[in-house]
């Protein structure tokens, strides 16, 4: 009896092993021990990887970032700094492309001009005003590796005039009681006005037929402190003709999510205003050298401490706007981009191209846009990091 209920019990452990070795190759088969993830194709999901551009001039601090989609390049990402120009010395330029077939994007930050033939000082960037799109078509037509050049439309895009032309207004405004504070003649007559222009053109760039776009925003301000105006980053993209509006979404990222930092801009605030005054200690070291009677000089003294003070103002107020203007600009662009839509991980907006349902980050600005409910970066091979789901957001 003993022997009979001691086979019995083995018989029923080895039954029990060999359903379990079948449940489980059977789960593993069928996925069923596994989280059930998507392998979607490359079709499937737009990777975009964040790169940071630092200034070694500041101690590599970041300057600028720029969102470069998958398959395209970070070809120059740099801070150009020129010391002599106190007023605007610094100037962050990126160029993306993509190797695949000479597709490019452009992003020059903000510069800005004295537009007055006598306004003191020969390290200030001299220039006449300019309307956006007469600025444009200037820097295209001095593109010496291009030749052939034709405009063939101009646009004003509402979207980017109606916000440039609000904050004209505040700027003008803190003009206007800027000049009443220190005391200046006509200082109510001062006036800040905006523009703006998306230029498409072709050309021929070595031998081979181009067409591309180039964007830019200006503002102008004539003040007693003087004429002076400055513009929005010039922005630029261009690829082989009838190709463009093929790498609209591409292109629509990389607008959408390339900017300057503010924490750099405040920097280059305290950079300048340290030129400012060291021009300014040059003129009374040239003063006492030479002899000079320039300290007699009262109209020259004010002109000095004028531009030092428009100087650091309109350097204050171009912090406002840009930020605004930059998430706002890809709506101008409708004859080369399918539109945008703005995504939230919790720390920062993403512009991603619409038609995407589902928006991933990794939170190191690194984002994947699919329409595969089932696909979740945490468990597909290629994906690293910690990955969380966002939500689109308003404009």
């Amino acid at each position: 009896m003993k022997e009979k209920f001691l086979k019995r019990t083995m018989q029923v452990i080895i039954l029990f092993a060999v359903i379990l070795d079948c449940a489980t190759a059977f789960a593993a088969n069928n996925n069923i021990l596994k989280p059930q993830t998507a392998q979607p194709t490359a079709a499937d999901v737009m990777m975009i990887k964040t790169q940071n551009i630092l200034d070694p001039q500041m101690g590599n601090v970041v300057a600028a970032k720029v969102a470069i989609p998958e398959g395209w390049n970070l070809a120059t990402g740099e801070v150009l700094w020129n010391f002599d120009m106190f007023s605007d010395p610094a100037l962050v330029v990126i160029e993306v492309r993509n190797p695949k077939d000479d597709a490019y994007f452009s992003f020059v930050s903000c510069m800005g001009f004295n537009g007055d033939r006598n306004q003191f000082g020969s390290n200030i960037r001299r220039k006449q005003p300019m309307n956006a799109a007469d600025f444009i078509t200037e820097m295209l037509y001095n593109q010496p590796d291009l030749s052939d050049m034709k405009i063939t439309k101009v646009e004003k895009p509402k979207a980017i005039a109606d916000v440039m032309q609000k904050q004209a207004a505040e700027r003008q405004k803190e003009t206007i009681e800027r000049g009443i504070q220190l005391g200046l003649r006509n200082a109510t007559a001062a006036q800040v006005t905006s523009d703006c222009a998306v230029v498409e053109y072709t050309c021929t760039k070595n031998g081979l037929r181009y067409e591309g776009a180039m964007y830019v925003g200006t503002y102008l301000s004539q003040s007693p402190f003087g004429v002076y105006w400055d513009t929005t980053p010039l922005i630029s993209v261009y690829a082989h003709e009838g190709k463009l509006a093929s790498h609209g979404k591409s292109l629509a990222v990389l607008v959408g999510n390339t900017s300057v930092s503010p924490a750099w801009e405040q920097s280059l605030i305290q950079v300048i205003a340290y030129l400012t005054q060291l021009n300014i200690e040059q003129i009374k070291i040239i003063e006492e050298t030479h002899g000079k009677a320039l300290r007699h000089n009262a109209a020259l003294q004010r002109q000095i401490q004028e531009t030092h003070e428009h100087t650091m103002r309109t350097q204050r107020e171009t912090q406002a706007y840009r930020q605004e203007a930059l998430s706002n600009v890809n709506r101008g662009w409708s004859n080369v981009f399918r539109g945008v839509d703005t995504w939230d991980d919790g720390s920062g907006a993403y512009s991603a191209p619409t038609g995407y349902n589902y928006g991933w980050s990794d939170g190191n600005g690194n984002t994947a846009y699919t329409n595969n409910s089932t696909f979740n970066p945490n468990y597909t091979s290629g994906f690293s990091g910690n990955w969380t789901p966002m939500e689109k957001t308003p404009w």
